[in-house]
């Protein structure tokens, strides 16, 4: 079995939010929510927009060991387009996963499969709204990062090239750490409204039934346990293509989606 999935005995939890991808596709931030800072220590992880240092440098973020990793977009930094990182971080839209929540299945990638069918593996075995984390090894990895702060009002995909003047990420034989949510909006109402704070169709991506969003930090080297995704082993964060991207292995757990609480 390429993908086997075991469950916990947990039942589905409440995750989290700041503030909504749709406000960052519109580059429209309050300025409420981002002149507001959050510990990472206080989340056990997430994913999205944020930097943690000034709104300048706002890009693609991963939240996870007490740490926000950030692609910046600071064009006036020597850390333009690089990663930083740091233990508070201000946001312009995140998934959360609190310290609390609990995974109610643990997932294990045991041969090549494509990102696209790991999501539809998932999903067919789940049929459920869910979140994910996990260290994978990519045998293909296509990726990519804002390469500009969405903060003036202009869409970044009606303006992709002033958004994303940086060539796109594709790399061979990687390991990474990705977080990432998906749904295919069929039933659960509710929860999948609340998704919309985080889940969106990329019309720069392979298209597919299920909606999915997903970050990752890719390593510098392998590790084994997640405990070890700290910066010395970071190189990017990226938001993660599917298209472009398989696994050969992989080691996730699985939280289904029972809400999401605001965290602005």
């Amino acid at each position: 079995m390429t993908v086997s999935i075991q469950a916990t005995g947990q039942g589905p939890g409440i995750l989290g939010h700041i503030g909504s991808v749709e406000d960052v596709i519109a580059a429209n931030l309050s300025p409420e929510m981002t002149a507001k800072r959050y510990r990472a220590a206080d989340f056990a992880m997430g994913f999205e927009l944020a930097t943690p240092k000034s709104l300048s440098s706002m890009g693609e973020a991963v939240l996870v060991n007490g740490f926000c990793f950030a692609n910046s977009t600071d064009q006036m930094s020597e850390e333009y387009d690089k990663t930083i990182s740091g233990k508070e971080f201000i946001s312009g839209g995140m998934f959360l996963i609190p310290k609390s929540a609990k995974p109610t299945h643990r997932a294990q990638v045991n041969e090549k499969i494509s990102l696209i069918h790991f999501y539809q593996e998932l999903y067919r075995e789940l049929a459920h709204p869910l979140a994910f984390a996990g260290l994978f090894h990519f045998s293909e990895f296509h990726g990519a990062a804002i390469g500009k702060p969405p903060i003036n009002g202009r869409n970044i995909f009606t303006h992709r090239q002033e958004y994303y003047p940086n060539p796109d990420l594709y790399e061979k034989n990687r390991w990474g750490f990705v977080i990432g949510a998906l749904t295919n909006f069929v039933g659960y109402p509710e929860i999948n409204e609340q998704l919309k704070a985080v889940l969106y169709r990329n019309p720069m991506d392979a298209q597919s039934s299920l909606v999915h969003h997903a970050h990752v930090l890719l390593l510098k080297k392998k590790v084994e346990r997640l405990e070890e995704v700290l910066p010395l082993v970071v190189d990017r964060t990226l938001h993660l293509f599917c298209e472009g991207t398989a696994i050969v292995s992989g080691k996730a757990e699985i939280f289904l989606v029972g809400g999401l609480n605001d965290y602005q």
